[in-house]
């Protein structure tokens, strides 16, 4: 009978020891290799993807009011580009006091939108698959740092070790390949920007980089209501050189100027003071 209790105990011990191996597969290596640090030319400079824990932010600053009153039609296009133009100081929507010092140590200036989720409206989501889940798509922002030089990647190591209890996730803005072979990065965005001046009845524009230089670009002037007060085109010049366009009158106040360069558009705000 004792024999019996030790063979059945063996024979656990050995079936245990071969379903706690792993799996063996001929001719594929059980190791992989990656580049780590990633280079630098793989992620957008001077900025960081944080998904926060719900209580670290001041989420009503997030709350907006739709501008007719009605949500049931969705955003106009012109208000959509406006939320995802907006900044927010680390100082005013950053509730967490360790975290935020943190951040402003490390340089960052603000946050911005990855989405237009409205934290006091928005309840459920829908996946792509048709699964109904709670919405928290305003958790996931945009945080940039004061200087392009910045070493995001230690930044991110340095956020995720010490506030884990209040970030979910940091990593950098990396840029990615869609299937038409298009490099776009996590926001949306192509490889390139502008930053815009308004005064005295002309508007001078500064494309960079890295797109063909001989397409056309298309500079549109919207109001804050979605009005297009004015349109012009060019052909793109080399980086570094601006281009400038004359426009019509501007009041004081807040405009939006959206460049485009082929199928793509990128819309910023500008103050005409």
């Amino acid at each position: 009978m004792r024999s019996r209790v030790y063979g059945f105990l063996l024979h656990l011990f050995v079936v245990g020891a071969i379903i706690a191996q792993p799996p063996f597969f001929p001719g594929i290596r059980e190791d992989t290799t990656g580049n780590f640090p990633p280079p630098s030319t793989g992620y957008v400079s001077g900025e960081l993807i944080v998904r926060f824990y719900p209580h670290a932010l001041y989420l009503d600053s997030l709350c907006y009011r739709y501008p007719d009153g009605d949500s049931s039609m969705g955003l106009p296009p012109w208000f959509r580009q406006y939320l995802l133009a907006q900044r927010f100081s680390v100082a005013s929507i950053v509730r967490d006091g360790a975290l935020r010092a943190t951040l402003e140590r490390l340089g960052a200036d603000s946050l911005r939108r990855m989405t237009v989720a409205n934290p006091c409206a928005d309840t459920i989501s829908i996946t792509r698959y048709g699964d109904t889940i709670r919405c928290t798509d305003y958790l996931w922002m945009v945080l940039e740092f004061r200087s392009d030089t910045v070493d995001v990647l230690d930044a991110a190591n340095q956020i995720l070790q010490n506030h884990w209890d209040a970030v979910e996730l940091v990593e950098p803005n990396y840029y990615i390949r869609d299937i038409g072979g298009r490099s776009r990065h996590t926001t949306e965005r192509e490889q390139w920007t502008f930053r815009c001046v308004v005064q005295n009845q002309k508007l001078t524009v500064w494309v960079t980089p890295s797109i063909p230089w001989s397409e056309r670009m298309t500079v549109r002037i919207f109001d804050v209501q979605g009005k297009m007060l004015y349109a012009g085109s060019d052909v793109l010049r080399r980086e570094g050189e601006s281009q400038e366009f004359v426009i019509p009158p501007l009041s004081r106040g807040v405009y939006f100027v959206q460049v485009q360069i082929g199928s793509d558009a990128i819309t910023q705000p500008v103050f005409v003071w």
